[in-house]
C-alpha cells in the first residue's frame, strides 16, 4: 500500500502540472495520499518511523502548497486582466505593455513545462525587479506583485517534485516490508508450540464442557417447566402483570393484561399510543410517577384511568417495582394493576351518600340494632341543638318529652318491627329544653343474612308548618285588624246556640251594630287609623258584653254581639243592659294619632224564639233593625218588630222605582278598567251598575242592589248587564284589537235562576264573543252550602270557557276548602285588605297567604281598592297578578273608557 501510494504522489505531481494548476482537486488528492500513506504504517516498526517522519514532512509541505494555491489561481486570473485594462487606460505606453505581455507569456509557458522552473526563475525575477523599479505606479506594482506570486509558487512546487523524487519511497517501502516478513516467521514458531499446548487444555476443556452442559440442559428444562408453570400462574392470576426493560419494552405480560390492553397494539410504555389512551388529566402524572420509580427501590402505586376497548376510561391501580443492577443500573420495571373502576364507583357513591346524609334538610339519626347512636347530620345539629359529639354512643331518648305514653312508643316500636317503616308526629326535646312537633320517619336496615344492623331515623321540625296552619285557621274563621270572629265562625257559632237554646227553651239575642262616620275617618285619617279605631271598638264591645256572649266583625264598619242562655223574661232588660253600655262608651271619644275621633252605632236586635227560629232569619231580622235605626240619622237602637212601616214603605217605593228604571233606561253602566301589574296594561274591565233617578238623584248601588235581589228584580237587570256589558266588550275589540274580558257580577238569584247558563250561552253566540272573554263575578257567601244548585251552574259555566272569579276574597267567609273545589280563574282581594297597606302588617300577612294560597292552586289574583302607588307595587312584589282601584282609574261611562283605549 505504501508503495503504491507513493507512485500515487508522482501521478498526483503529474496531474497538478498537466491541469496547468488550475484546478484544487490534484492539490487536496496529494494531500489525501500523503495522509493514506502515513495510516498504514505501523508504529511499532523501527524502519516505519523514518518512513513516517520523511511522509509528514511531505504532508506538512503539500498543506502549504494547498494554502498557496489559492493566491496562486487568484493571480493567473488577475493577471491578464490588469495587462488588458492598462492597455486601455495607458495606450501611449506600448513599450511597458510589450514587456508585461513578453511577461505573461513567460509565465504561461512555465505553467506549461513546470521542470523548467529553476532554470527560468532566475530571468524572470529580475524582470520583475526591473519593471517594479522603472515603474512606480501603484497598480503597475500590484500586478508585477502578481507575477512574483506565480513565480513563487511553480518555485515551491518544483521543489517539492525534488523531495518525493529524493526520498525513493518505494525503495523504503520494500526494506518495511522486508522487517515485516523476519518478525512474522518468528512469531509462526512460536504459535506452533502454543498450538501443540493448547490442543491438551482444549481436550479437557471439552471433557469439561460436556459435562457441564449436560448439566446445563438439566436445568434448562427444569427452568422452562418453572417459567411455564409461572405462566399459567400469571396468566390466572386477578390481576395485570407486566415486566419492561429499562427502554419501556414490554418483555413480559399475563394473559389478563393481554385480553384488556391487547386492542392498543403497542409494547413500550411510554409509546405515544399508550399515552393516548391515558387520560389527559392523569398523563403527566404516570409520566412523573415512572421517572420518579426510577431512582426509588421500594414499590409505590399510582391510581389513574385509561381507556378500554369500549372508549370508557376505567380505574386502574398500578403497583410498581424498580428493578435495579447490583451496580444500581436501572433494568425495568416489574408492574401489578388492578381495575378498581368498581371500587371508585362505590367510592363515588358512598361520597354522594355522604354529600345528601349530611346536606340535607332533614334531620337524618343512623342507629345501630341496639339504637345506639352511630352517625347524625348537620340539620340534625341544627335542629335539636344536640352536637354530633355529644350523641354518639348515646341513645335518642335523650330528646323524649314525656308527651307520648309508653303506650305510644310499644305501638311504634311493633309496627317498625313488623313493616321496617313508621311514620307520624311526635314531640321532640332540643337541648335547650324548648319542645317542638316534628314529623318521624323510622326505617329498619338488614344486611345480608336478613338480621337487623340499622335503624334510620328521618324527622323534620313542623313548628313552621304548624304555625302557618293556625295561621290559615285563624285566618278562615277570625277577622284579622279586630282578632274576632268572622262572619262564617260567627254563622256556625250561632247555629250552636239556637240548638241550645232550643233544648234549653232559652231565648238568643242577636245585636247587629254599624258604626257611624267611620266612613270620614277612614278617609281622613288613612286606613291605618280607621284599623286602629276597629281594635278599639272590638275591644270595648268584647268589655261591654257579657263573659258568656260572643263579639264578632261581619262587615266593613259592621259588627254582631250574640246573646245567648237568657231567659225569656230577662231577655229585653240584659240586651237593654248591653246597648246601653255599648252607646254609651261608642260616643265617647276615641285617641287616634294624637286626635280625637267621634262615632257613633246603630244597633238592630232580634230575638229567638219570638222573631227568628232560624239562623238565616236572625240575622236577616237584627240587620233590618240597625238598618232602619241608621234610617234615623241619629245612634240609636231599635228591636225587630213586624210593624217597621216606614222601612218597609221605603223599600216598597224604591222597589217600584226600580222596576221603572230598567224600563226608563235610568240605569247605566260605567266600566272601571283592570290591568295589568307588571306590564302596566289594561286587561279587561269590571262592569258598575248605576242608577240616576229624576227626582232621588243619584242612588247608590248598596241602596237598590239588595232590594232588586229580594224582590226578584235583578234577573231581568243581570241579563241587561251582561248584554249591554257584553255588547260594549265587543265595539272595544274591534276598535283597538285587544282581546279584554268583561267582568259581570253575579247574584246567587241569578245562578238559582233556572236557564241562567242557557241565556249566557245565548249572549256569547249573539256576540259572537269568545266565551274566555266573560268574567262572572261571584261572592264567597253562595257557597255555604257545597251541594248547592248554584255550584253545580258554576261548573257547567266552567267548562263553557267562561272565567269564574270570587269577589270579596277573605272579608269572612272564606274555607279554604272551596279553593279546591270550585272552578275558580281568579280570586279578587276585598278592598279592606288592601286599603292600608303598606301600613297594616296584618293585612299585608293576608295579602300575601291569600297570593301563596292561589298561586298553590293555580289561580290568578287581582286587588281591588288601589288608591296609591305603594300598594301596587307591594301586591306586584308579592306575585299579584292585576289590579284595579283610583290609583289607576276610577269607574268611567264607556265613552271616556273608549278615549282612554284611544
Amino acid at each position: 500500500n505504501i508503495s503504491a501510494n507513493s507512485n500515487l504522489l508522482k501521478d498526483s505531481l503529474l496531474l497538478l502540472k498537466n491541469a496547468n494548476y488550475s484546478q484544487t482537486d490534484n492539490v487536496e488528492q496529494l494531500e489525501l495520499n500523503l495522509k493514506r500513506s502515513i495510516s498504514y504504517l505501523p508504529n511499532s516498526v523501527a524502519s516505519g518511523v523514518d518512513l513516517i517522519d520523511i511522509l509528514q514532512r511531505l504532508l506538512m509541505e503539500s498543506q502549504s502548497i494547498t494554502a498557496n494555491f489559492r493566491s496562486y489561481r487568484l493571480s493567473l486570473v488577475f493577471l491578464p486582466k490588469e495587462i488588458q485594462r492598462l492597455q486601455q487606460e495607458f495606450p501611449e505606453q506600448n513599450t511597458l505593455i510589450l514587456e508585461l505581455r513578453n511577461l505573461q507569456q513567460q509565465l504561461q509557458a512555465l505553467s506549461v513545462s513546470g521542470s523548467d522552473v529553476l532554470l527560468q526563475q532566475k530571468p524572470l525575477k529580475a524582470q520583475i525587479k526591473t519593471l517594479s523599479k522603472a515603474h512606480k505606479q501603484r497598480h503597475i506594482k500590484a500586478l508585477l506583485k502578481n507575477a512574483a506570486t506565480i513565480l513563487s509558487f511553480h518555485q515551491q512546487l518544483s521543489s517539492f517534485e525534488q523531495q518525493v523524487e529524493h526520498f525513493n519511497l518505494p525503495h523504503k517501502s520494500q526494506s518495511l516490508l522486508n522487517d515485516y516478513n523476519k518478525a512474522f516467521l518468528k512469531q509462526i514458531y512460536r504459535a506452533n508450540w502454543l498450538k501443540q499446548w493448547f490442543s491438551l487444555v482444549v481436550f479437557g476443556v471439552l471433557i469439561g464442557t460436556a459435562v457441564s452442559l449436560f448439566y446445563l440442559l438439566n436445568r434448562v428444562y427444569f427452568l422452562e417447566n418453572n417459567s411455564q408453570k409461572l405462566q399459567q400462574i400469571a396468566d390466572y392470576a386477578p390481576v395485570m402483570l407486566w415486566m419492561s426493560d429499562a427502554a419501556g419494552n414490554l418483555i413480559f405480560t399475563n394473559d389478563y393484561w393481554e385480553k384488556t390492553f391487547s386492542f392498543y397494539n403497542h409494547r413500550n410504555i411510554y409509546s405515544t399510543e399508550y399515552l393516548e389512551g391515558i387520560h389527559p388529566d392523569d398523563r403527566i402524572m404516570v409520566l412523573a410517577f415512572y421517572q420518579n420509580q426510577v431512582n426509588n427501590l421500594e414499590a409505590s402505586g399510582i391510581q389513574f384511568r385509561v381507556k378500554n376497548k369500549e372508549g370508557d376510561y376505567i380505574y386502574l391501580h398500578e403497583s410498581l417495582v424498580t428493578h435495579f443492577s447490583e451496580h444500581g443500573e436501572h433494568l425495568g420495571f416489574i408492574c401489578s394493576i388492578v381495575d378498581v373502576s368498581h371500587q371508585k364507583k362505590l367510592e363515588e357513591d358512598v361520597h354522594l351518600a355522604a354529600c345528601v346524609f349530611e346536606n340535607s334538610i332533614e334531620g337524618i339519626c343512623l342507629t345501630n340494632a341496639q339504637n345506639e347512636i352511630l352517625q347524625v347530620n348537620r340539620a340534625f345539629e341544627k335542629l335539636t341543638g344536640y352536637s354530633r359529639k355529644e350523641v354518639i354512643g348515646t341513645k335518642p331518648d335523650l330528646m323524649r318529652t314525656g308527651l307520648q305514653t309508653a303506650e305510644f312508643y310499644t305501638k311504634m316500636w311493633n309496627e317498625i318491627n313488623n313493616t321496617g317503616i313508621w311514620q307520624g308526629e311526635i314531640s321532640s326535646r332540643r337541648k335547650n329544653g324548648d319542645v317542638f312537633p316534628e314529623w318521624l320517619t323510622m326505617m329498619t336496615v338488614e344486611n345480608d343474612s336478613g338480621e337487623l344492623s340499622h335503624h334510620i331515623a328521618v324527622f323534620r321540625d313542623l313548628t313552621e308548618q304548624k304555625k302557618a296552619e293556625e295561621d290559615i285557621k285563624f285566618l278562615a274563621n277570625y277577622d284579622s285588624i279586630t282578632k274576632l270572629s268572622n262572619r262564617k265562625m260567627f254563622n256556625n257559632i250561632v247555629a250552636h246556640a239556637l240548638n241550645q237554646a232550643r233544648r234549653n227553651q232559652m231565648c238568643v239575642a242577636m245585636l247587629f251594630l254599624s258604626l257611624s262616620r267611620f266612613k270620614a275617618v277612614n278617609d281622613t285619617l288613612g286606613h291605618e287609623a280607621g284599623n286602629q279605631l276597629l281594635a278599639l271598638v272590638a275591644e270595648d264591645l268584647k268589655n261591654c258584653a257579657r263573659d258568656v256572649d260572643t263579639v264578632a266583625r261581619v262587615g266593613g264598619d259592621e259588627f254582631a254581639i250574640l246573646m245567648d242562655g237568657i231567659a225569656k223574661k230577662d231577655v229585653y232588660s240584659q240586651c237593654t243592659d248591653v246597648i246601653e253600655a255599648i252607646l254609651q262608651r261608642l260616643n265617647s271619644a276615641y285617641i287616634i294619632d294624637d286626635k280625637k275621633v267621634f262615632i257613633g252605632v246603630a244597633i238592630g236586635i232580634s230575638v229567638f224564639p219570638d222573631d227568628a227560629d232560624s239562623v238565616e232569619l236572625l240575622i236577616k231580622h237584627a240587620d233590618m233593625a240597625m238598618h232602619y235605626t241608621k234610617s234615623k240619622q241619629h245612634d240609636d237602637f231599635a228591636f225587630y218588630s213586624k210593624n217597621l212601616n216606614t222601612r218597609v214603605q221605603k223599600r216598597l217605593h224604591i222597589e217600584q222605582e226600580l222596576r221603572e228604571a230598567l224600563a226608563k233606561e235610568q240605569l247605566f253602566l260605567h266600566y272601571q278598567p283592570q290591568y295589568n301589574l307588571e306590564t302596566q296594561q289594561i286587561e279587561g274591565f269590571e262592569a258598575l251598575i248605576r242608577w240616576q233617578h229624576p227626582e232621588l238623584g243619584f242612588i247608590p248601588p248598596d241602596d237598590f242592589i239588595g232590594i232588586a235581589e229580594e224582590a226578584g228584580l235583578i234577573i231581568e237587570i243581570g241579563k241587561w248587564v251582561l248584554e249591554t256589558a257584553c255588547k260594549q266588550l265587543v265595539i272595544w275589540q274591534q276598535q283597538t284589537g285587544f282581546p279584554f274580558r268583561m267582568a259581570v257580577n253575579v247574584s246567587l238569584k241569578q245562578l238559582e235562576r233556572e236557564g241562567f247558563v242557557e241565556h249566557v250561552q245565548y249572549v256569547l253566540a249573539k256576540m259572537e264573543l269568545p266565551a274566555v272573554m266573560l268574567e262572572v263575578e261571584v261572592t264567597e257567601s253562595m257557597f255555604l252550602d257545597e251541594d248547592s244548585y248554584s255550584l253545580k251552574l258554576l261548573h257547567r259555566l266552567h267548562e263553557l270557557g267562561v272565567q269564574i272569579s270570587m269577589d270579596d276574597f277573605g272579608t269572612g267567609y272564606s274555607n279554604m276548602a272551596y279553593l279546591k273545589k270550585l272552578p275558580i280563574n281568579r280570586i279578587k282581594i276585598d278592598r279592606c285588605f288592601v286599603s292600608d297597606i303598606p301600613a297594616d302588617k296584618d293585612d299585608m300577612a293576608i295579602v300575601c297567604a291569600i297570593i301563596d294560597i292561589a298561586r298553590h292552586f293555580g289561580i290568578k289574583v287581582i286587588a281591588e281598592g288601589i288608591e296609591e302607588q305603594q300598594q301596587g307595587e307591594y301586591l306586584l312584589s308579592q306575585g299579584c297578578d292585576e289590579g284595579q282601584g283610583y290609583f289607576f282609574s276610577r269607574p268611567l261611562p264607556a265613552a271616556e273608557i273608549t278615549k282612554l283605549l284611544i
